[in-house]
């Protein structure tokens, strides 16, 4: 949840000062960047951790898209004016990244989980489960013809 007084020019970065909530998407490109590290290195994450992540995953991607979605709408700088290419290259950052998480946790060779039901012994059923239940699955289809190149590869 966004909160102004939550957020800090924590690099000291003179273009986001006057505006908090580019400071918030600057947080969320960070956090996805640091979502997509813990999912890339082995061993595969815990039953625990994989839930955890999951839900990182639907929070950030779920605000990724609204960013996306309404960018033109609600950034505009200090002086008035839209700062596109600083916002857009931020929210791409973060779907790219959330792209990269996802992947590396359906790649890994992970064994069964005795926790999970008999339907979803496999993790990686599981995550993609997960995923689709909550629309992130349909959100990463959409980004298959997105502009940026970045964004599709991951």
């Amino acid at each position: 949840q966004y909160n102004e007084k939550c957020n800090t020019n924590f690099n000291r970065n003179e273009d986001i000062a006057g505006c908090p909530l580019y400071m918030f998407i600057s947080m969320l490109s960070t956090t996805s960047w640091c979502v997509s590290n813990l999912c890339r290195n082995t061993p595969p994450p815990s039953m625990q951790h994989l839930e955890l992540i999951i839900q990182c995953i639907i929070s950030l991607m779920r605000h990724g898209i609204n960013f996306k979605q309404n960018k033109g709408k609600i950034f505009l700088d200090s002086n008035g004016k839209y700062t596109n290419e600083k916002i857009t290259s931020l929210i791409e950052d973060i779907l790219s990244n959330l792209a990269w998480a996802t992947s590396y946790l359906t790649t890994y060779e992970y064994g069964t989980y005795p926790q999970l039901s008999y339907a979803d012994k496999n993790p990686m059923d599981y995550v993609i489960k997960r995923l689709g239940e909550e629309g992130i699955i349909e959100q990463f289809i959409n980004l298959m013809d997105y502009e940026n190149k970045n964004v599709r590869h991951a």
